[in-house]
């Protein structure tokens, strides 16, 4: 049985290693299932996704790797994209700084993720800065290679285009929710989406600093410590220092606006 990189174990292993990685095999398999439907077409696109999704993981497996300490810059805003970059453990911010130094998160990237990739697609600088969340271990590939491997690899190529395009939705979404949310809307969507990245893992604690998250919200941070108060006292979920544990994650999907 294949069970892939990421689920390799080594030998000698007993019965309930080998059990561990043949259910964590299993349990991506059903998530990737979940995404189509049981028609000809839902199957081919299975298929199509789960072969794109084994390059994808050969590729993480060539890439240069290097240990970033919690709160060191991986690349800055206006600087020449000269990398793309893999999240193999930790997580990723990305931000843009305005004039005045306030920083507007843009995503939150963890194990398993691709960022950068959108801006050597797209142009030849970065457009906005990344920083290690934690300490995190980040592979890198360089722009040459990238674009050479896109080129040359149909299903890889697809796969990018596709990330690419999600990422461009969820920045709609970002400016629309700003635009027309609540601060309390806005605070309980960026918690259940930072759970629902780390969900899979079998953990409904976010960790996450306060300022971090009001600048994913777009708002002061006194304001995201009174709304988190709310929804501690609404039992909706529990604070430990930077540690947030989700109790109600579907109080925060259908928050009111």
């Amino acid at each position: 049985m294949n069970l892939g990189a990421d689920d390799y174990i080594t030998k000698p292993f007993d019965d309930v290693e080998l059990l561990d990685a043949i259910e964590v095999r299993l349990k991506k398999s059903e998530r990737l299932k979940q995404q189509f439907d049981n028609s000809a077409k839902g199957i081919s696109q299975f298929i199509s996704e789960a072969r794109s999704q084994e390059k994808l993981n050969q590729l993480t497996e060539e890439l240069e790797s290097r240990l970033f300490n919690k709160k060191e810059t991986v690349y800055r805003e206006g600087s020449n994209a000269r990398h793309l970059f893999f999240v193999s453990r930790g997580k990723v911010k990305t931000f843009k700084t305005n004039e005045f130094g306030k920083e507007f998160i843009t995503q939150v990237y963890h194990a398993g993720e691709f960022f950068g990739y959108q801006d050597i697609l797209q142009s030849t600088q970065y457009n906005e800065s990344a920083v290690a969340l934690e300490e995190s271990e980040i592979c890198s590939m360089t722009r040459e290679d990238f674009l050479d491997l896109l080129y040359k690899d149909h299903e890889i190529s697809a796969r990018f285009i596709k990330m690419l395009a999600n990422n461009i939705v969820d920045k709609e979404k970002q400016l629309l929710d700003l635009a027309y949310n609540s601060v309390r809307r806005r605070v309980a969507d960026n918690l259940y989406k930072l759970y629902k990245a780390v969900q899979g893992n079998d953990r409904a604690v976010i960790t996450i600093t306060r300022e971090d998250l009001a600048n994913m919200v777009g708002t002061a941070k006194e304001t995201v410590i009174r709304t988190l108060s709310d929804f501690k006292d609404e039992k909706i979920i529990r604070l430990e220092g930077s540690h947030i544990f989700i109790l109600q994650p579907d109080k925060l999907e259908d928050m009111p606006n």
